[in-house]
């Protein structure tokens, strides 16, 4: 017979099984690594960031690999449930949009990360540091299947961004002094935290609105998939979604737009941010269209 890779219920490694799972925590885990490394050893830090998204490339392509189009609409999947009082799960999988965007974030992190090597900076580790954790979140956006665990993702993502371009406005930008630097940065992660709050009003709001109609307490988004709700509450909390994922989309690039305004700036979070513009749109794609036509 002929042989087929499967991504949902193959027999295989514990690896195989939670593959997505380790897509997302190791680049986690390499930016804890990371924060155990001296300041000073370049060659160190550079060489774990490397390795990490390496990795994590290796992972996705084995995704895109075991991916089945004429299979089941979610594949790899996974779930755990945490909070069963109000329905809040540790839930993941692919469809094809999702497998394509893991695809080309591990991809396009992966080159930012090997293009970065020769960078000369002096804040090397806490860049290494941000990009993973970018790279762990957006990932994280792209496979979660729980509302909640795809606003924590997408709230890891934004301030991390945020706070990767406020690290590359320091190469280019003389740094505020003591407090001023520390006020920044505050205000950088809030400009981030702020639309995933709203992200999040939405989320609970179509939680609340699904339960009063069929009593069930979740967050799974294919729940919500079979979901019909009064045209009134569809417009009011598509209303919260725009505004959330449009605060993000106007915080990040107005920020990054003042940073490039700069022409010594570096290429390397103008990529990423090319990747986490997508995530933006993919927002719209998975929660915004289809649960509230």
């Amino acid at each position: 017979p002929q042989r087929r890779w499967s991504g949902q219920n193959r027999i295989g490694t514990s690896v195989t099984r939670h593959l997505l799972s380790m897509i997302a925590l190791v680049p986690l885990a390499g930016a804890l690594l990371l924060a155990g490394v001296g300041r000073d050893r370049d060659r160190l830090l550079r060489a774990i960031a490397w390795a990490t998204t390496a990795v994590v490339f290796a992972a996705a392509v084995r995704v895109a690999f075991g991916f089945e189009p004429r299979g089941p609409e979610w594949q790899f999947t996974e779930r755990v449930d945490l909070l069963p009082s109000i329905g809040a799960s540790y839930a993941v999988g692919v469809d094809g949009l999702g497998m394509l965007l893991i695809l080309l974030t591990a991809f396009m992190t992966f080159i930012a990360v090997s293009a970065s090597w020769g960078r000369d900076t002096t804040r090397l580790k806490a860049f290494y540091v941000a990009v993973l954790v970018l790279e762990a979140g957006m990932l994280g956006v792209y496979m979660a299947l729980d509302l909640l665990l795809f606003g924590l993702c997408w709230a890891l993502a934004a301030t991390a961004m945020c706070l990767l371009i406020e690290l590359t406005s320091g190469d280019v930008r003389p740094e505020p002094a003591g407090h001023g630097r520390r006020r920044t940065l505050i205000r950088l992660a809030g400009m981030a935290a702020a639309p995933a709050l709203v992200i999040l009003l939405g989320m609970v709001t179509l939680h609340l609105e699904g339960r009063a109609l069929t009593g069930a307490r979740t967050f799974d988004l294919r729940a919500f998939q079979q979901l019909s709700l009064p045209i009134p509450q569809q417009r009011w909390i598509f209303i919260v979604f725009f505004a959330g994922f449009g605060g993000t989309l106007f915080g990040v690039f107005r920020r990054w737009l003042t940073v490039a305004a700069d022409g010594r700036a570096v290429a390397i979070p103008f990529l990423l941010a090319a990747v986490f513009l997508k995530m933006v749109t993919f927002g719209f794609l998975r929660l915004s269209l289809p649960l509230l036509p």
